[in-house]
């Protein structure tokens, strides 16, 4: 069997398009099994598969104490976040975007800094979320990362550099394939995640040697309800809680049902309460539609596709409205909205102020 291009050893990473792999031909997993039973799913993904660089294998983390400002409102009943994705490329003019992010943050806010999403060359996580942190009122930070070109040891510094600057809530991905620039992947994110409990409960590195007086960390995986595949999709997320993951941002929603179909399974497949987070992302262009696909996300809504065509914009907001208004409904006890607006900051800050009305 010929190897992952991004080196996955824990099954499909989110950029499986069916059973056909983003970067070429058929993925090596779906091959295996889209076919598969529950029963022989539940078999497959039963443990964490570690490589022989990890001298620990037996280590089984467990769910903490939330710590962070982030993880204390994400589990309180009486509390309703709005995490939103700061897409900042390069190409962004900082000082303007830097006035825009003042004008949405809100203690109700939370920034989730995304590292090169779509293989696009984005700010550097980190350095942005410090900058941000003295000049932005919000609740907390998220900082993503990303295992695209990065070593075990690149992860470790900048992990323990974001910790003992007081950034602690991680959202650690595989990492979205470039078109433009080299592609090198050391680890998954399911293994990312293994390792960086190793670092954060133990203070122990990749080789079992101690690094590192132990430092918390939360750390958060990603999901996609949207996939064909949903059983698949659910036990990839169990083998991630299993490998250390507290909580779950899942790709934007657009069918509710597969979504609830998604929430159910994992309820039945694991006795830990991660809190899972759904995504949205406004869809008001044939960009954001392209977009979407490009996440492996399918909008089969022929309403707001039809909607989009007639290009009225007030009629597109009230659609996407509308849309996040059905969320909500059908998917009771919400305590956090993840929105994505692509980077469209005045996009961002009007979804937010919807988003405090409808919470």
């Amino acid at each position: 069997m010929r190897q992952c291009p991004k080196k996955v050893i824990n099954g499909p990473c989110g950029g499986y398009r069916g059973v056909s792999c983003e970067v070429n031909g058929e993925c090596i997993f779906m091959k295996v099994l889209s076919n598969r039973s529950v029963k022989e799913l539940r078999e497959l993904f039963s443990s964490v598969v570690l490589d022989e660089r990890f001298k620990i294998k037996d280590y089984l983390p467990v769910l903490r104490r939330p710590l962070t400002r982030f993880m204390k409102s994400l589990t309180r009943d009486d509390n309703k976040l709005i995490i939103y994705e700061v897409f900042l490329s390069i190409s962004n003019d900082l000082g303007r975007a830097l006035n825009d992010l003042k004008s949405i943050a809100g203690s109700d806010v939370v920034y989730a800094l995304t590292d090169s999403p779509l293989g696009v060359l984005t700010f550097d996580p980190l350095a942005l979320a410090l900058m941000l942190k003295d000049h932005v009122n919000v609740l907390d930070f998220i900082l993503n990362i990303s295992m695209r070109n990065k070593t075990v040891e690149n992860i470790v510094r900048y992990v323990m550099t974001a910790t003992n600057m007081g950034l602690r809530n991680l959202l650690i991905v595989t990492g979205d394939w470039s078109k433009e620039f080299e592609n090198s992947f050391t680890l998954d994110s399911t293994r990312a995640v293994y390792l960086l409990r190793l670092l954060s409960d133990l203070g122990l590195n990749i080789n079992g040697e101690i690094i590192t007086v132990p430092q918390y960390i939360h750390l958060g995986v990603a999901s996609n309800p949207e996939s064909d595949y949903t059983s698949i999709e659910v036990f990839k997320s169990v083998r991630k809680i299993l490998a250390g993951a507290e909580f779950i941002i899942t790709q934007p929603i657009y069918d509710v049902n597969k979504f609830k179909e998604y929430l159910n399974g994992l309820h039945n497949e694991t006795i830990r309460d991660v809190p899972i987070v759904p995504a949205f992302a406004p869809i008001v262009s044939e960009k954001h539609l392209r977009i979407a696909e490009s996440l492996g996300v399918k909008v089969n809504r022929k309403d707001l596709i039809e909607v989009l065509r007639t290009g009225d914009m007030d009629s597109i907001i009230n659609k996407n409205v509308e849309l996040l208004q059905e969320i909500l409904d059908t998917i009771k006890d919400v305590k956090a909205v993840y929105l994505s607006t692509y980077g469209n900051l005045n996009l961002g800050k009007m979804f937010i102020n919807i988003l405090r009305k409808v919470l």
